[in-house]
């Protein structure tokens, strides 16, 4: 076999390892919701509005500078997550909208969409691991706040709700 098919398949088995899990179906979530979402990357600091709506059988999450400029979208449907647009490729934002998911699927139906994973509640947090190391850690607190830990890079989230106070699942 060429040394090119080598690495293109080195390319394909890393692409397809950092997808984030994605729910079977789209969770039964009060929508549409805003977000603000604040993050701590000493080398990107983010302050941004992230906006989850419905889109037929879909979920589209958007992820707004305070200007209202797109830095990532993305549409959940029966094929997993899939970019929306023509905006550049961003799997930091993808993994923060599959997080946020995570985090706001109802506790009653996390089986049923995220059955396949490895998911444990101990409230307050909730995580959901892969190959038994944690990939997202969700802690929440007051009024539908909550934080996100994605590992590996340990990139922390902190998220608000904007406009009428989200109940937590």
């Amino acid at each position: 076999m060429p040394g090119w098919a080598f690495l293109l398949i080195g390319l394909l088995l890393t692409a397809c390892a950092s997808t984030p899990p994605a729910p079977q179906g789209v969770p039964e979530l009060a929508l549409p919701s805003q977000w603000h979402v604040r993050g701590d990357d000493a080398q990107r600091p983010l302050d941004a509005i992230l906006v989850l709506h419905t889109d037929g059988d879909a979920l589209r999450a958007v992820l707004l500078d305070p200007l209202g400029v797109p830095l990532a979208r993305q549409r959940l449907g029966a094929h997993g997550w899939e970019a929306d647009g023509l905006l550049p490729p961003n799997p930091q934002g993808r993994e923060l909208f599959a997080a946020l998911l995570f985090a706001l699927t109802p506790d009653d139906q996390l089986g049923e969409r995220y059955g396949e994973a490895d998911w444990r509640i101990d409230e307050p947090q909730r995580e959901l691991l892969q190959r038994g190391v944690v990939r997202w850690q969700v802690r929440y607190s007051e009024q539908g706040a909550m934080e996100i830990e994605i590992a590996p890079e340990r990139r922390r989230y902190r998220i608000e709700p904007l406009g009428p106070p989200e109940s937590t699942p």
